[in-house]
This record gives C-alpha cells, sequence and structure tokens, in this order.
C-alpha cells in the first residue's frame, strides 16, 4: 500500500515524532510511505527509515491554492491508496488535494482538537466551521486519540460519528523500560550533574516551555511546597525543555527566590530521555491542554511517580487516578496541597508504579499503535473501493 502523510512540520514535537514513529512501523510492516512537509530537523530520521521525504508546505496559515494545486498533480502521479493529514493547516490542504486527486483513504487527524485551543473567539469560529465542513464532507476516517477526545470531535467539532476513530499514541516500551539498577544510577547521575546530594527528592518537567504546558503553575506550585515544608534543601525541581516563556519562567523562580531549588536543564536529546525520566522521584505535567500525553505514558513505563493536571484526556491514561496523582488544572495551590500528600504518604507506592508500566505496556505500546493504524487503513480502503 503507498500512504502520503501531510504535516505542518519536520522540527521536533509530540505531532511530529507521533508520525516519525507510524511511518517507521509502516514501512517495516512493507508499506511505502511518503511524507510531505518543511524542511526540518527530523527530516533526515524519515530518510533514515526508508520514508521518501518531499520538501512542500502551505505559505503563512490562509489558504494557499498553489500548494493544493501542487499536490493535486502529486497525487495523481504518485496515485497513492492514503492521505493522512497531521494537525488542522494540512488538513484543510492535504484533505482538499487528497480529495480532488481520487485518494480513496483520506484520514484526518488534529492532534489537539480545535475547541480547547487557547485562541480568541472570533479566530476559532472559522476554523471549526471550516474543520466541520472539509471533514464531514472529504475526510474517510477522522482519528481521536483518547475517548475524551472522540467526545471533542463529536460535540465540540460536530464531527459525524461513523467517521471517528480512536487510536491511542504509542511508545516504544523497552526503550523507557528500566532495568534492575537503572533507576538508581540514573538518580545518582542526575544528582552529581546538578551537584545536589544523592538523598534529594528529584521532581522534573519535560516539555516546551510554552503557556499550554502549564510550566510556570509547575513553579508555583513548588514554591509554595517549598514554602510550607520544614526540609525544603530536601526537594528539587528540573525544567527539561526549551521555549518562548524560558526567560519569563527563570524570573518568577528569581522573584521567588529559588534559583538554588530549581534548575532549568535546557533541551534534552532523545537518547538521554529514558534515563532523565528514570532519575527522577516524580514526574511533574502541569499542562493547561492535551491532545494526548505521550510524555506522560513515557514517564509510567519508567516507573517514576506522575502528578499531572486532571485534563481528562490524562485522567483517561492513568484509569483516573489509579496509576498516578492529579491536581486541578491552572491551579498552582492544589499541586503544592497533592505534592504534600505524596511526599506525606506512609504507604510504599510500588504497587501503583508496577501496575503503571504494566497498564501504559498493554494498552500504548508501539506495535499496538502502528498496528492499528495499518488495519484502519486497510479496512477503510475496502469500504471505499467496494
Amino acid at each position: 500500500m503507498k500512504i502520503v502523510q501531510y504535516i505542518h512540520s519536520l522540527d521536533i514535537g509530540g505531532a511530529e515524532i507521533h508520525t516519525l514513529e507510524l511511518c517507521k512501523g509502516l514501512v517495516k510492516l512493507g508499506h511505502e510511505v511518503i511524507i510531505v512537509g518543511p524542511e526540518g530537523s527530523l527530516g533526515s530520521e524519515f530518510e533514515k527509515a526508508r520514508v521518501k521525504v518531499i520538501i512542500d508546505n502551505p505559505i503563512g496559515y490562509k489558504i494557499d491554492f498553489g500548494f493544493i494545486a501542487r499536490q493535486i498533480k502529486f497525487l495523481k502521479i504518485e496515485k497513492p491508496q492514503v492521505v493522512h493529514c497531521h494537525e488542522f493547516l494540512l488538513t484543510v490542504h492535504g484533505l482538499i488535494a487528497g480529495f480532488r486527486a481520487a485518494v480513496p483513504v483520506r484520514v484526518v487527524n488534529v492532534h489537539s482538537p480545535l475547541p480547547g485551543w487557547n485562541t480568541p473567539i472570533y479566530k476559532k469560529i472559522p476554523n471549526l466551521i471550516l474543520n466541520f465542513v472539509l471533514v464531514n464532507l472529504m475526510a474517510t476516517d477522522v482519528i481521536a486519540l483518547t475517548h475524551a477526545t472522540r467526545k471533542l470531535r463529536l460535540w465540540g467539532e460536530l464531527i459525524l460519528p461513523w467517521k471517528i476513530r480512536v487510536i491511542p499514541n504509542g511508545i516504544e516500551i523497552k526503550k523507557f523500560s528500566p532495568q534492575r539498577n537503572d533507576k538508581t544510577e540514573a538518580h545518582l547521575k542526575l544528582c552529581r550533574k546538578l551537584k545536589m546530594p544523592p538523598q534529594t527528592f528529584v521532581i522534573g518537567t519535560l516539555s516546551r516551555l510554552s503557556v499550554e504546558k502549564g510550566v510556570d503553575v509547575g513553579i508555583k506550585g513548588f514554591m509554595e511546597f517549598l514554602n510550607k515544608v520544614p526540609n525544603p534543601h530536601d526537594f528539587h525541581l528540573v525544567i527539561a525543555g526549551e521555549g518562548v516563556l524560558k526567560s519569563e519562567l527563570e524570573e518568577l523562580v528569581a522573584k521567588g527566590n529559588k534559583n538554588k531549588y530549581i534548575t532549568f536543564l535546557g533541551e534534552i536529546e532523545e537518547d538521554f530521555k529514558p534515563s532523565y525520566l528514570w532519575g527522577l522521584d516524580l514526574f511533574l505535567f502541569p499542562t493547561k491542554y492535551e491532545g494526548f500525553g505521550l510524555v506522560l505514558t513515557e514517564a509510567m513505563v519508567a516507573k517514576s511517580l506522575t502528578l499531572s493536571s486532571n485534563l481528562q484526556v490524562l485522567r483517561e491514561i492513568t484509569e483516573d487516578g489509579r496509576f498516578g496523582y492529579h491536581f486541578k488544572k491552572s491551579n498552582p495551590n492544589d499541586l503544592c496541597k497533592t505534592l504534600r500528600k505524596i511526599i506525606d504518604s506512609t504507604h510504599s507506592h510500588e504497587k501503583m508504579l508496577e501496575g503503571a508500566s504494566e497498564h501504559v505496556s498493554i494498552n500504548y505500546s508501539l506495535e499496538k499503535f502502528v498496528k492499528s493504524y495499518a488495519q484502519l487503513y486497510e479496512n477503510s480502503l475496502r469500504r471505499n473501493t467496494l
């Protein structure tokens, strides 16, 4: 089967890694995969995976009819059985091109549903209308990453229910599963790197430093926690990632006079990510909005305790708190209270950690993720070529 994937970026990000892993898996299953997108750091990774990379993308954020015309011509030459469009910008362009080129299977995956976008209502409504018309008219299948997302697709975007398929993201379980001494060694290594005593309780985040990731909430909640515990020197918060809010967040820490308790680690290499997660006593995920929460599943497999905001998509991953803790979204005070509850707890978390790792291994493996998409393409192709 020949499959063309459309994506708005080939730089590192959640949707981009999701697409890279999907393409790798599809190639291993014997499919021919082409990806269309702008130049980016992940382009070489796609090529290593034997995915053909076509550099092209819409100009700006309005409909680029030149791009659509080029893609119609391209698709008529390539004659793929599937076009799969990631995120809203490429849903608009790739979907129109795929429909006009009579590609039988046209899959749409806006990883972060439109109703939750942090944009003014006057911008959001036109996008919702455009999405409603194009997707219901032209898409054969619409992806929801969780059952909570399915509800948003259904009631927030008004997508026809028979088009929606729930396929969660997946991770490489073996990569993030610690062996016998991995966690102890990673913790000691992290403490040495940060020049902290080995007994320090290390809390860490891992995300872009942007508004929707809520790192400011995490910092405020942690600083409040430090002010309330008798032994603040026993705790340290590590902020991993880069982004537009970095200087603002550093200023927030400086104003709170908590520089010695909070470290900005910067961007971490993908190969270092498992070791970083193993080294944490608690993974903090204070996100304000999320399409899925891939890094939460990685931390759960890494057997680190997790404390995340109470978004419905995240509660679905932890089975409503069975395999991880939650606090009220955008509420530093509740984060502080929940963190104190975790620290003051006298019972072992071993059962929760083992259960979380097993739960993700069964439900969110990379193998299951790729096979689900391959099956979706095959089933949709049969339906739409009768």
